[in-house]
């Protein structure tokens, strides 16, 4: 969601959803002037260039939609947060919206030669944002 006519989106939104991909604007933009969206079937909810948005000031955003439009509690509900760069900082606002926080990162390794590069995924970190 975001980019998008936003009368497509509303129709979409009023007939409910299981995956959600969003911009944090548009979809609080929805939250506060669509009538009858429904949350109660979102299993998933995707935010991409999660560290960006965060970083930029969003945080009180991401926050208000999570909390106060009906969203699933995030035990029912899986958050996705994508990013080119997770710094420490976000990472801790970010175990406040996921539930069994995990961070996976993709490296890049030149080969033996340095002409190609081999991309391998390593989990950093497998840390329960239940306390």
């Amino acid at each position: 969601m975001g980019g998008e006519n936003p009368k497509k989106e509303k129709s979409r939104l009023r007939k409910g959803c299981t995956i959600l991909v969003c911009t944090p604007g548009r979809f609080l933009y929805h939250l506060k002037n669509t009538e009858n969206i429904k949350m109660d079937f979102l299993q998933y909810l995707i935010i991409d260039e999660a560290d960006r948005m965060l970083d930029m000031g969003f945080e009180p955003q991401i926050r208000e939609i999570i909390y106060n439009y009906g969203l699933p509690d995030k035990y029912d509900r899986q958050t996705l947060m994508f990013s080119a760069t997770f710094p420490k900082e976000i990472q801790m606002l970010a175990t406040e919206y996921l539930k069994d926080y995990l961070l996976i990162t993709s490296l890049n390794y030149p080969d033996h030669q340095g002409e190609t590069t081999t991309r391998r995924q390593r989990l950093i970190s497998n840390c329960s944002s239940r306390t």
